[in-house]
């Protein structure tokens, strides 16, 4: 289906924050007074519509027919991302763990599995429970998952609803999977293992373009820069100015400084450089910094924030000051970024079930792509393909720009 269309609109986004009726505190799900309203985003466009306005935005969106679908295991299973390398990606669940690897050549599932249990059954008698000794292992929660580029290792963040410092099983795992996920997963692990650290209330991972270094940082106010071959030892930078918590990072695409979100008496966007772990620039931020991520070539990086409408690009020219460029208006609250490879494109999944794609050299309003489930990450397959993760399948859209 052809969705090339040209709009314009000026956005006004009212945010309301109803409180969710979950019977379980930490299962709360997305319901329809938890998100934001649409009602005067003039700039979506449906599938089933056809708007035209005066300002250009020059991207065209064509819904490619292929797709992946599957069914959930349990009620509570809810798709959390995506993970792409050149050899095949990673969608990752939350509440039940559940891992999928994808081979994007062929567009199927290759391997299937849950986190939480250990004989392939789920929640099975193999599971360890006393890794969590407040909860149980299920109550950990698999909130990132990233994969090297080669496609035979990922790197999953794992946290717990609680603030009970010594919990165990809560941190960064490693695991190799040139032959599938692997049966020993979360539940088998201790503070021995070199695939494992034991990191509570870690907020964010990122790992290097060049697959050697994995950082993570959280309520400590560090960053931890590890050796992908052993979480064990990793170097620190304090980020503790002004009582700063970590709440996002990811590295230069040269992979010499680190870009980090931090929220403490302040809000700050920080720019650390890896080789001698000093701070060389801030700027105080009105929100959370949620994900930050470089457009390489064009000195800025994109950043968005924890429950906002609202994407800001910041030039780096200077990487010693960054500089607010301009401001976009997002449909819906920002959930993540991907660029695409040709570095002209990015793409920022929300909440209200749709992907805003913007064009790095035009417009500052989005094409809008509007899906029939939440969309929970978008990433580029190629300059001119799009891949998105939806409550319980993967549809793609081919992308191009319109001179």
């Amino acid at each position: 289906m052809n969705i090339n269309r040209k709009i314009v609109c000026s956005v006004i986004t009212v945010l309301m924050l109803t409180a969710c009726n979950s019977e379980d505190k930490y299962k709360a799900k997305e319901c329809n007074n938890c998100m934001p309203s649409d009602t005067n985003n003039q700039n979506v466009v449906n599938d089933s519509e056809d708007k035209t306005q005066a300002t250009q935005i020059d991207i065209s969106v064509i819904k490619n027919d292929d797709n992946i679908t599957w069914e959930k295991q349990d009620s509570d299973e809810i798709t959390q991302g995506l993970a792409l390398s050149s050899q095949n990606a990673i969608v990752y669940n939350k509440w039940d763990n559940r891992l999928m690897i994808i081979d994007p050549s062929t567009q199927t599932i290759s391997d299937d599995k849950l986190y939480l249990d250990v004989t392939g059954s789920r929640y099975s008698s193999g599971e360890t429970i006393t890794i969590d000794t407040t909860t149980g292992a299920s109550e950990q929660i698999l909130e990132k998952v990233l994969i090297n580029e080669s496609g035979t290792s990922v790197f999953s963040l794992l946290e717990k609803y609680s603030d009970d410092s010594d919990d165990l099983g809560v941190g960064i795992y490693s695991d190799n999977i040139n032959n599938g996920i692997p049966e020993a997963r979360f539940s088998r692990r201790d503070n021995s293992d070199s695939n494992y650290f034991n990191y509570p209330d870690i907020r964010d991972i990122a790992l290097s373009h060049d697959g050697q270094k994995l950082i993570g940082g959280g309520e400590d106010k560090k960053i931890k820069i590890f050796n992908v071959d052993d979480l064990n030892n990793p170097i620190e930078i304090d980020v503790g100015t002004q009582s700063s918590k970590v709440r996002s990072l990811n590295f230069s695409y040269d992979d010499e400084y680190i870009f980090c979100g931090t929220i403490g008496l302040k809000k700050y966007i920080r720019i650390f450089d890896i080789e001698s772990k000093t701070q060389l620039a801030e700027i105080e931020t009105t929100g959370i910094p949620k994900s930050i991520v470089e457009i390489p070539d064009q000195n800025k990086i994109i950043a968005i924030f924890v429950g906002s409408n609202k994407a800001r690009i910041y030039d780096i020219t200077d990487v010693n000051t960054l500089v607010l460029e301009k401001t976009l208006i997002i449909n819906g609250s920002a959930k993540s970024i991907s660029v695409s490879p040709d570095k002209k494109t990015f793409a920022i999944s929300a909440t209200g079930n749709q992907v805003n794609l913007f064009s790095i050299d035009g417009a500052d309003t989005p094409k809008v792509i509007k899906l029939s489930e939440r969309a929970n990450g978008a990433v580029f397959l190629s300059e001119s393909k799009l891949m998105i993760t939806t409550g319980t399948s993967i549809v793609y859209y081919d992308i191009s720009l319109e001179n």
